[in-house]
């Protein structure tokens, strides 16, 4: 995924909202090869996972940056939108065939980088930062995350 997002990066100087859909799209079909935690994969506490982690938020965040100084993104928009986005466009559909998913994963990218542009942008609610969702990614002892039903 890094590697992604530094290729992203070094053609966001000339289009950053079409790096920005490049790199999503780019999830999307490599998704059999990623390992998703938001989205059900195995978490780890293995410190060098925890920092490619920050590695891929701050270039994710540079990749923002300058789509914001071009003016074509959202000042709100975030990191952990993108990664969140991310996360869901790969969660396949159970019951439609490959290609079905894959074209409405492409659409719904593009539905989210036309709600990326500043023109008309509602104020989005707190962003939650990538601390806030990476700590309830780490192993509980016993396989038990304690936020399912008990005893049922």
């Amino acid at each position: 995924m890094l590697r992604t997002v530094r290729r992203a990066l070094d053609t966001s100087a000339r289009d950053p909202l079409s790096a920005i859909g490049e790199f999503l799209l780019t999830l999307v079909d490599e998704r059999e090869m990623l390992v998703l935690p938001l989205i059900g994969g195995p978490v780890t506490d293995d410190p060098e996972a925890a920092a490619l982690q920050r590695e891929i938020v701050a270039a994710l965040e540079e990749l923002l940056a300058t789509a914001r100084a071009q003016g074509v993104v959202r000042p709100d928009a975030t990191a952990v939108d993108l990664i969140a986005t991310g996360a869901l466009s790969c969660r396949p559909l159970p019951h439609l065939p490959v290609e079905q998913a894959s074209a409405l994963a492409a659409r719904h990218v593009r539905i989210f980088l036309d709600g990326l542009r500043p023109d008309g942008a509602r104020p989005l609610p707190p962003a939650p930062t990538n601390e806030d969702l990476t700590v309830h990614l780490h192993p509980v002892k016993g396989g038990d995350r304690g936020n399912g039903p008990s005893g049922v």
